[in-house]
Order: C-alpha cells, then sequence, then structure tokens
C-alpha cells in the first residue's frame, strides 16, 4: 500500500480556487498546533480574497485569516514575506482551536 502525499498549502496561490486546487487536506487541529506550536499567530478579516491577497501580511509570519464573503478561514505562512507565501484551508474544528497565542492586528 502506497501512501499518498499530503499537501496543505498552495504555494504563492492567487486565488481560493487554487489553493483548493493544490491542496488534498484541510488543515486539522492536531496539524495546526505541530505547525505553529507557540509562535505568535495574527488574525484578521477581510471582505473578500482580493482584499486579502493585495494586503500588507509583514506583521507575522503567521496569519490565522476570515474571509468573509467566500466564508472560509485560512491559515498563512509569510514565510517572513508581506503577502501570503503559502495558504492552506482550516478545517471547521481547527477553527475552534483556540489555545496558541493570538494578537489582535489591524492590517494596511
Amino acid at each position: 500500500m502506497v501512501d499518498e502525499e499530503v499537501y496543505l498549502f498552495a504555494r504563492k496561490p492567487c486565488s481560493l480556487e487554487e489553493v483548493k486546487e493544490n491542496i488534498t487536506e484541510e488543515i486539522s487541529p492536531k496539524e495546526l498546533r505541530k505547525m505553529v506550536g507557540t509562535q505568535k499567530v495574527l488574525t484578521d478579516s477581510f471582505e473578500c480574497w482580493n482584499d486579502f491577497y493585495n494586503a500588507n501580511l509583514s506583521g507575522s509570519q503567521w496569519w490565522r485569516i476570515v474571509l468573509e464573503k467566500e466564508r472560509v478561514e485560512v491559515l498563512v505562512d509569510t514565510q517572513g514575506y508581506d503577502y501570503a507565501r503559502y495558504v492552506g484551508i482550516l478545517d471547521e474544528n481547527a477553527t475552534k482551536f483556540t489555545t496558541f497565542k493570538y494578537d489582535a492586528a489591524m492590517v494596511s
């Protein structure tokens, strides 16, 4: 039996559809804990993907973003850049997971 590779993030996606096409699974609470650990995670929400895509995310490596129009919550790893370098979709259980450190943020 061959294990299939799991892809939780899309690299430099230009749309939510591109994220969905490039991931094999949504991010679970266990995977979220493993990736983020105790690192700072900033949170924000945007009306739609285009607003999010054009945002300056230089304030942190990790972001938890709500896309209101699309009704989805994503986890972003900027890798130190000012844009969403890697984007994954949080599953509904991970969206309830709140035990790691949060900081409120305003994104310009």
